[in-house]
């Protein structure tokens, strides 16, 4: 049973490390790795095209494939707020008539209110047709403190590499003789109205092994790109160097350059003063922003700063911006998970920090704020038992938009009021499948080394096995495995009479860095048997 478990698993396409030296046996799978390698190519090629031919063949093709486009190009969607600036709410909607994409804005009152009135600021078909090239919309980064440009960067065919054109919102349009990034990987931000932050492949070959730069330049408007001058520079064994930048409720601002040695590690640069200065964090956390004058981090590995502090792996702190964490008071605690716990998504407001938690892979949303000595947490009534996801939110404002959904109940938005932690229902999707009666269950199974690992089963009520069975797990980059509203799968599959399981295999984010630990590396192994253990 077991075998067979582990035979679908890598039918599927998983990888199987096996712990054989090279001089016992020579991988004979090695040439599947080359990612652009002309057989690796041709062998997916005819994997493809045999799964396609056989699914197109199938007799209830035609009809569930009617079913599941009329699902996927519905007209009711819900909006998905990207960032909020300058007092309005942005995103950037795609359908039949706008494939390539609309970025457009709206005021937070009225998207608060369910009664969103859109102003298109870009509309990227028409853009596309005028300079005949497949624009494919990457994102914004705008001026601080609500200001009137912003770098739009787009991709050439939806390609990794970005160019980036400057755009002012007053207009609408691009800017006439404004900054413009030529296509490649690169991050950057804005300094001041007239200087950028640039991290990109200044030279030929000046990548690191995974292709991203590591060198930053600082670059003022109206001198050549090539003029730019040198302010930070990484390594060239790094994985990268990535820039972003983080505004307080006062306006306070910081840049930052995230080095990263490794996938799983980040120096954090502060390039706001004259030289560049790193901040006294671990190498395992994430910095999420900044709020009344203390850094908010998360916490990847336990950290003891001090004598009186000591936070766990998972955990949420701050830290006072340019005090040593050594120093009595200068790291707090703002929030230590237990076991079941995990933190998912840190988001800041004008009032205080908000948080998208899970409590035994079910999502509940956290305030926190905080009088320049304590942190006091509050829990923001949400509906329960699905997944919670911060949309938008802004250091100038007091609210953000955020998405609740589960495995039976659609996509709905709320406006959450991070002052007074309440939370409003602004536009829910309609029910897309027959849910009437479907039961969300969650279970437990043992792995083979004993430890406990959740999943949750999906079905109509009274369907009892032998039933046909969509087995799902992930385990991998700390991703969490929620409930999530599928109308194909529960259209196509649930009222049907299909069961849907989803297991919350260890390699995840379900119980925070530590159940994400657990498969990495030479632990690989761990994954494989959480899944045979929930599918036996």
């Amino acid at each position: 049973m077991r075998r067979l478990f582990a035979s679908l698993a890598l039918g599927a396409g998983l990888v199987l490390a096996a712990c054989v030296t090279v001089a016992e046996k020579q991988d004979p799978y090695l040439w599947l790795e080359a990612v652009e390698g002309a057989d690796a190519l041709a062998w997916a090629k005819t994997q493809s095209d045999t799964a396609l031919e056989r699914l197109t063949g199938d007799p209830r093709y035609e009809a569930m494939h009617a079913q599941a486009l009329s699902i996927l190009t519905a007209k009711d969607r819900l909006p998905t707020p990207q960032m909020i600036h300058g007092g309005q709410v942005y995103d950037f909607w795609q359908d039949e008539a706008n494939v390539r994409g609309l970025w457009r804005r709206t005021t937070i009152e009225s998207l608060a209110a369910g009664a969103p009135r859109w102003e298109t600021v870009l509309d990227l078909d028409a853009q596309a047709k005028s300079d005949g090239y497949n624009w494919v919309w990457k994102r914004a980064v705008c001026q601080p403190n609500g200001g009137a440009r912003c770098m739009v960067g787009v991709s050439l065919g939806g390609k990794d590499a970005t160019i980036w054109a400057e755009f002012d919102l007053t207009l609408p349009g691009f800017v006439s003789g404004g900054f413009i990034v030529p296509e490649g990987k690169s991050t950057l931000l804005w300094r001041d109205a007239d200087t950028l932050l640039v991290a990109r492949e200044w030279e030929p070959g000046a990548v690191t092994p995974s292709g991203y730069p590591f060198i930053v330049k600082s670059w003022t408007r109206g001198a050549a790109i090539e003029t730019a001058s040198e302010v930070y520079r990484g390594r060239q064994t790094d994985m990268g160097v990535f820039l972003d930048a983080m505004e307080s409720e006062d306006g306070t601002r910081l840049l930052i350059a995230e080095r990263r040695p490794t996938f799983f590690t980040t120096d954090y640069v502060d390039l706001s003063g004259d030289v560049p200065a790193s901040l006294p964090l671990p190498p395992k956390a994430e910095l999420a922003g900044l709020h009344k004058d203390q850094l908010i981090v998360t916490l990847q590995q336990d950290w003891a700063p001090s004598a009186t502090v000591s936070a766990p792996t998972g955990a949420l702190v701050s830290v006072g911006r340019g005090a040593d964490p050594a120093a009595d008071g200068a790291v707090k605690i703002i929030a230590a998970p237990g076991p079941k716990d995990t933190i998912r998504q840190v988001a800041i407001t004008r009032d205080s920090v908000i948080v998208s938690a899970l409590r035994d892979v079910k999502g509940r949303m956290l305030r926190f704020g905080f009088d320049g000595q304590t942190w006091v947490e509050s829990q923001i009534p949400m509906p329960g038992g699905g997944t919670i996801a911060i949309q938008a939110a802004s250091t100038s404002e007091p609210t953000a938009f955020a998405v609740f959904q589960d495995f039976t109940r659609p996509s709905t938005l709320y406006a959450v009021n991070a002052r007074s932690g309440a939370a409003r229902r602004a536009i829910a999707l309609p029910e897309q499948y027959d849910a009437a009666g479907v039961t969300t269950e969650q279970r437990e199974a043992a792995s083979k080394d004993g430890v406990k690992i959740p999943y949750f089963v999906v079905r109509k009520a009274g369907v009892e096995g032998p039933a046909p069975t969509l087995l799902y797990g992930y385990g991998g980059f700390q991703l969490s495995q929620t409930p999530a509203y599928n109308a194909v799968l529960g259209k196509l599959w649930l009222e049907r009479g299909g069961v849907y399981v989803v297991a919350n295999i260890r390699g995840g984010g379900e119980f925070g860095p530590a159940w994400h630990q657990a498969g990495l590396k030479t632990r690989r192994q761990v994954i494989y048997d959480d899944f045979i253990a929930v599918a036996e």
